[in-house]
Formats: structure tokens, sequence, C-alpha cells
């Protein structure tokens, strides 16, 4: 049968709606669709019912006047309950039909949403990793969102982003950093890399389903669990959280909480648990993110926690700069972010290694003797003020200070080493015999060195 104007004109509205069910209401039950289909199979039946059907005139007795308006409903559903039956029957077979393909367009979405989820691995000055988290990319050429605290205290040239597709991307600059939402956002030097957009998280209700992605205890890459909403605000020490319980575990910091194939939130694991309840035993299910519209405040420069007079963004910026061999940039930056916290001890820790770097030796004593004083239990901080008192000739307080260091990390092989050498130099040969058994368990090579500068001694 040829279709007239009219005809192509509903199966066009037709279509229209069963693409709208297909996209929008990909998370519904069959139940709902069959709804939603309901009126267009109405419609299609009644225009495209057969000739026969369509000829044949209405035999029902007119219904008399003034007839309840119940008892009218009643009638015609009676006399036209063939036209209701196929109806129906054509919005459940619709509906069934749509079933399937909603499943494969969700799979479609999850598979996309996955390659943009990276591995976050954080280096200290010595390229050892000291934390694993995740991260996904927002833009494709390198920005990418994290926690702040998977990133904090690395040596930030060395972060590196890992992606499934086993790219690795090293971190170029850094865009905001936020400690006190716990929200990093970073530049990777890449390009044309897999993203994931930011949804509204003002439009979340209890009781939505949500996808957590991430890496699991920072080894297993990928990892997807499913729950659903808890609350979608909950305020914890002064800071608003979504509340949702598709299960996470550490390593998972800084990944992605996905409604409809959007980032709703940042998952913060039980980082943000008030310590006095982390003494309690919980359920894998009490998990919290950060909404993203928190996030969105924080890139456009909204929050007032994340300023350009932050110390972490010029502390950061002072880090990448010296891995570019920028010493006075560098310093400038260090100098900048103890201007704004003269109690931030890694930013000393910087200025001294970029006085060493310049010769500037009294300034990096100087510089080293102010981080201790702040953080003297830092083994690196220890080691790294005993060399100072190497460079400026000290070697009497360099012995104490790695001395000292030993005393906290037996272990520590370059405090051991460089105290070695410095026994051989004031001539301490009993001390430095006691020591070479200890490094050569520790390192046989170094063991060796120390062995023969001891035989050497007078």
């Amino acid at each position: 049968m040829k279709l007239n104007r009219k005809q192509k004109v509903i199966w066009i509205i037709l279509g229209l709606l069963t693409l709208y069910v297909l996209l929008v209401n990909s998370l519904t039950g069959a139940i709902v669709d069959i709804i939603i289909l309901l009126i267009p199979a109405v419609i299609l039946h009644k225009r495209f019912k057969s000739p026969l059907r369509a000829g044949a005139q209405n035999q029902s007795a007119p219904i008399p006047k003034g007839t309840p308006k119940l008892k009218k409903a009643f009638l015609l559903a009676k006399a036209n309950s063939k036209d209701i039956i196929i109806a129906l029957t054509l919005a459940i077979v619709a509906a069934l039909a749509i079933e399937p393909a909603k499943g494969t367009i969700a799979g479609y979405i999850l598979q996309n949403d996955e390659k943009a989820v990276a591995t976050i691995i954080a280096y200290d000055k010595n390229s050892n990793p000291i934390s694993y988290g995740s991260g996904f990319f927002i833009k494709s050429d390198g920005l990418l969102l994290t926690n702040y605290h998977v990133i904090a205290g690395s040596n930030y040239p060395l972060i590196q982003a890992k992606l499934p597709s086993g790219a690795f991307y090293q971190l170029k600059d850094v865009s905001r950093l936020d400690p006190k939402n716990d929200i990093a956002i970073l530049q990777f030097d890449a390009k044309d890399v897999p993203t994931v957009s930011l949804g509204d998280s003002t439009k979340i209700n209890s009781g939505d389903d949500v996808i957590a992605i991430g890496s699991s205890l920072g080894a297993f890459e990928n990892s997807v669990s499913k729950g659903v909403i808890s609350s979608p605000l909950r305020n914890l020490n002064g800071q608003d959280f979504i509340q949702f319980t598709a299960p996470i575990s550490s390593g998972n910091s800084g990944g992605g909480l996905f409604k409809d194939g959007n980032v709703i939130g940042i998952t913060s694991s039980s980082y943000v648990i008030p310590p006095d309840l982390q003494k309690e035993t919980f359920s894998q299910n009490l998990n919290f993110a950060i909404p993203s519209n928190v996030i969105k405040q924080v890139e456009n420069g909204q929050q007032p926690s994340m300023t350009e007079d932050s110390p972490d963004m010029y502390y950061a910026r002072g880090s990448l700069a010296d891995n570019k061999n920028n010493t006075d940039e560098a310093i400038a930056d260090y100098q900048k972010a103890i201007s704004i916290d003269d109690t931030y001890a890694a930013a000393y820790v910087g200025l001294g290694g970029d006085y060493y770097t310049k010769g500037q030796y009294d300034q990096e004593l100087s510089n080293y003797q102010k981080a201790y004083s702040l953080d003297g239990k830092n083994v690196n901080t220890i080691w790294l003020l005993a060399s100072a008192y190497e460079d400026v000739g000290q070697y009497n307080q360099a012995i104490l200070y790695y001395e000292k260091a030993l005393q906290i990390k037996p272990d520590d092989k370059d405090s051991m080493y460089s105290l070695g050498i410095l026994y051989s130099i004031v001539g301490e040969r009993n001390n430095l015999n006691a020591l070479v058994p200890q490094l050569s368990k520790l390192d046989s090579g170094l063991g060796r060195e120390l062995k023969i500068l001891s035989q050497n001694l007078k």
C-alpha cells in the first residue's frame, strides 16, 4: 500500500519517538518502554489498519446521552477492545525489540568511558613510586582530573598517567591544585587522548544508578563497579560529597563516578571519612565522591580555596621548572610559595637543591636547615641537610645528620655510604669497618668500595 503524506509523517513521528526511547531512556525497564510506545502504537494501528476494517462501519450501538462518564468509558473501551489489544501488542513487541539495543548502547558508552580513565603513578625524588591512584581525561590535549592527595608530596615532574591502551603520558604542567576540595587538574604532554564529559551533579537523586571506574589498588586498571546514589549531597567537615554504594578501594581515588555516561564526581574512597569515624568498621558500600559541579568551579577558578596565590601551585610549578633546568624560574616559584606559607617545608627543600645547582652552598645549607626545622622526621630532608654540611666542609655536622637519618631508617644505604665516606675522611676507621658488613648486605658494590677505603686508611 502506497503511503500518503500524512502516513509518512506518522511513520517519521514514530521513528523519532523510538529513537527517544533508545537514547534518553536507555536505563529504563521494558514496562516503561511499553507505556511510552503505546500512544504511537495506537496512532499507527488506527492509521494503518486493514482496508477491510478501514471500510467497515462501526456497528456498535450509540451511547445514550446522559450516560455516566465511568460507564461511558467502559462502553467505549469495549467497543474498541480489538484496537486496544492490537495497539498494546504493537507496543510490547516494540519494547521487547528495544531492550537488547539498550544493552548494546549502554555497553558502548561504558567502553568509551573506560578508555579515558587512567592510572596515576606518583614518584619521589629518587624515582620510587610512592602513590597510585586514578584520573580521567576531560580534554583531548591531555587535561586530566584526579584527587590532590594522590599526587601530594610527590616529585611532580615524574608523575605519569597510564591509559588502558598501554600509553604513558608525562606531567607537563599544573592547571589547578585545590588541597581543600582534594582536586588536582593536571596537564599532561599528550594529544588526541580519549575523553569523558562532566555531567551536572545537581540533577542526581537518591537511588540513581551509577558506575565507578578506576584502578583498584593501583594494579587492576579499568575496575568497574555498579551501585546507586545513597545521598546526592552529604556534608563532611564542611565539604559537599556524593555518597554512593558502588564498591571501590585504594587506587580508585581520583577515578570517575558516572551516570548515563557522564562524570558526576571524582571518587575519593574512604579518604574523606573523618578520623573519628575511621576507627569503626564500615561496609565497603560507604563511599564518597566530589561533585562534578564543585570540580567545574575549581576548573573555572571560582573556588576561593584555589587562587593564583596557592603555595601548592607555586611549588608544583617550581618542580616542573626544575625538571626543565630552569633554575632561576624554579627559585622564584619556590620563594613565592614560601612568601605565602613560610612553613612549606618542601619549598625550602626545592630552594636548597637549586642553590646547590648554582654553587651557592651557604644558601643551600640555610634552606635545608629551615626544611629540617619544619620536617625533622623526613629521612630525605635529613640526608640533604647532611650533604649540605659536607658541601661547606662541616664534616662532623654532616656525620651527625647521616647518623640521625640511619636512626630513622636503618636500611638507608645512601646515608650509610655517605657516612662511610666521611668516616674515612676524618679517620674513624673503626666506625667505617662497622658499616662495611651492613652496607654489603644492602649493596655489595657499595660495601666493597667502603672496604677498600678502610684498607687504605693508615
